[in-house]
């Protein structure tokens, strides 16, 4: 069931939300888990992308966990323009969006995708604090 419920989750991204080359302007979303819809909308800034790109260059690992998307929580979908590469052990890619997955009881992750639309679950090791007060998001216990 966990399985179904995350699969329906990714495809919602997948194809809910526009793409970032779409939109007219750059866009973040707050998405809400629990609720199912954007609560947010609010243009990309400078600063929203440094901090977005700031993760990237910060991730630790892939995520371990099964389903990674937890049942409360927010994600935030940031367009990255231009498009930022990312060279590591576990990604060779040029990335145009990234996906901050903040749960009430579990560290922050990054849902990127590749060139070929593969889907990578990151940890990272940089504090989300900025972004969310650039974004007039409150914090969570664990972001």
């Amino acid at each position: 069931m966990k399985k179904i419920i995350s699969t329906g989750l990714l495809l919602f991204l997948l194809f809910a939300w526009q793409p970032a080359a779409a939109q007219k302007g750059q866009l973040a979303e707050v998405f809400d888990i629990r609720l199912d819809h954007v609560t947010k909308t609010i243009p990309v800034t400078p600063a929203i992308q440094k901090e977005a790109e700031s993760y990237l260059q910060t991730i630790t690992g892939l995520s371990p966990k099964l389903s990674p998307i937890p049942k409360e929580g927010r994600m935030i979908k940031v367009p990255l323009e231009p498009a930022v590469p990312v060279q590591n052990q576990w990604i060779d890619a040029v990335i145009n969006e990234v996906i901050i997955i903040i749960g009430k009881h579990e560290p922050p992750a990054l849902l990127v995708f590749d060139d070929e639309n593969k889907a990578y679950f990151f940890y990272f090791n940089k504090d989300i604090g900025q972004l969310l007060r650039i974004m007039d998001e409150p914090r969570t216990d664990q972001s």
